[in-house]
């Protein structure tokens, strides 16, 4: 084995090469370079990955999917059940507006499925998820309970909930909906991205992209604001970045990507993952320039959401009569830092009588 055999890595593996929503926060709706590879990986080449993977490296889980939708891919119960029977955990991530048969998707038993939403009503949704119906979602959600019952799955259910200023109205009601189905509710600070478009706004000169008047519009409705998580982030002096040394990314042509936050493929792709071996793209990445600049600028910090800087920043950000939803959401060791930092905002806006910032 070689030399990483000791080393867990997660691999993200793009399974399909387009997204079915155009969501202002993601490359997939946000660049307008694109010129990445389409269409569906094979079910062999998944095979070849990952018997290629667990010859060299500890694999601590699969995710199908970077920035595309998985279950657009007709097979994915068979691509699913690939992973699961290698004895690799197996995690799929959906908007869920487009599904086909979730009960082969169910019976084939992911460890993991979430579903990335932002709203519970039609006109607070479909601002950060463009051009999807969240009816339609709902009702899929329905659905999918009802598979992973029918199929005794055991699989994780969990709604990954977008924090913007926009939609925190809508957080309590798609929690009760979510917990209604036996799914867990994960609330999250909505990130913008990629990393090629986080750098335009810190050194323009080093990418070859530029933020649009969309982008400033999507950025100002960050509960986490941009420009202050970066400075933060920064401020950490954090140099060590997991996802270089702990994922690996792989496009839908099996090609080895940078990182799971940049998107231009042909600019970042790093070869075939079959042609060499995991201790090689690790060299590569190390050599690369995109992550020094990436991590000059603190910009891993902001892609890992890594720290704890980035909840009192959100907080004086949103308005306060949401803090107590946000304080109850908190993990339990979370609770008393974010409490205190609740109260200490509740004072400023009851003494300037406006915004906390």
């Amino acid at each position: 084995m070689a030399a990483q055999e000791n080393t867990p890595f997660f691999f993200n593996i793009d399974v399909v090469g387009v997204c079915n929503l155009k969501c202002p926060s993601c490359p997939s709706g946000n660049y307008e370079k694109r010129i990445n590879p389409t269409g569906l990986m094979e079910l062999e080449l998944l095979e070849r990955i990952l018997d290629k993977a667990l010859s060299e490296c500890s694999v601590g889980g699969v995710g199908l999917f970077n920035w595309n939708e998985p279950v657009l891919h007709p097979k994915i119960a068979d691509l699913t059940r690939a992973v699961e029977s290698r004895g690799i955990p197996c995690h799929l991530s959906s908007n869920l507006n487009k599904v086909k048969d979730l009960d082969a998707l169910m019976a084939a038993n992911p460890t993991g499925f979430r579903i990335s939403m932002s709203g519970f009503r039609q006109e607070v949704y479909e601002r950060t998820h463009r051009g999807g119906d969240v009816e339609v979602v709902k009702k899929n959600m329905i659905e999918l309970a009802r598979a992973r019952d029918a199929a005794k799955a055991t699989t994780e259910i969990h709604v990954l909930f977008h924090r913007y200023k926009t939609n925190l109205s809508d957080e309590q009601d798609l929690r009760g909906f979510a917990e209604s189905l036996g799914f867990q509710f994960r609330p999250v600070w909505a990130l913008f991205m990629p990393l090629e478009k986080i750098l335009a706004r810190e050194d323009s000169a080093s990418v070859d992209v530029t933020c649009t008047a969309e982008d400033l519009e999507l950025i100002g409705s960050l509960a986490l604001p941009l420009d202050e998580a970066l400075e933060i982030a920064r401020s950490d002096k954090v140099k060590a970045c997991a996802l270089r040394d702990q994922q690996m990314t792989i496009d839908v042509r099996g090609n080895v990507q940078l990182c799971c936050a940049v998107f231009d493929l042909a600019e970042y792709s790093l070869d075939a993952f079959l042609d060499h071996s995991i201790a090689e793209f690790q060299k590569r990445k190390m050599r690369h320039k995109m992550c020094g600049k990436c991590i000059r600028h603190g910009a891993h910090v902001y892609s890992m959401t890594s720290s704890k800087g980035f909840d009192e920043a959100a907080l004086a950000n949103i308005d306060p009569q949401f803090h107590d939803m946000i304080l109850a959401s908190a993990a339990p060791k979370k609770r008393s830092f974010t409490e205190r930092l609740a109260r200490s905002f509740k004072k400023r806006f009851d003494r300037t009588g406006g915004a906390a910032r």
